[in-house]
């Protein structure tokens, strides 16, 4: 009698996980460090393009963009977006990248936002391509 109770209990509390996160996928996503979109749609953003950097955000004085993280590979493709639009990796300390481009020079921060997912954080006048 009492293994039936628990396991109803556990069923009821599965069932209002599955609902609440059916309802705000948000509420489990940590707090993105930008305001201007919702995690629900940076995390669909990302997860449709698993192989490109997207274009997350414009806020500010900066552009967001983000990749699924996978073994490093987020780091790869930004590195290669920022290669083809003609940018050179001077130095990394951290999570800042320093790229200079004739006699620009910038630095682009990056920040796990997930477990899986990494957005970078590049000033607003560099203009990237990403595909």
């Amino acid at each position: 009698m009492m293994i039936r109770k628990v396991a109803i209990l556990m069923i009821i509390a599965l069932l209002v996980f599955v609902g609440i996160h059916q309802f705000w996928p948000g509420l489990f996503y940590p707090e993105l460090p930008f305001s201007s979109v919702k995690k629900e749609v940076v995390f669909e953003l990302i997860k449709q393009s698993p192989d490109h950097l997207v274009t997350v955000a414009q806020e500010d004085d900066f552009s967001w963009y983000g990749a699924q993280f996978e073994q490093g590979r987020a780091i790869d493709l930004f590195l290669d977006v920022m290669k083809k639009n003609g940018w050179t990796l001077i130095d990394q300390d951290g999570a800042g990248y320093f790229f200079s481009q004739s006699n620009n020079k910038i630095v682009v921060t990056t920040q796990m936002w997930t477990g899986k997912i990494m957005l970078f954080k590049v000033p607003a006048a560099v203009s990237l391509i990403t595909k």
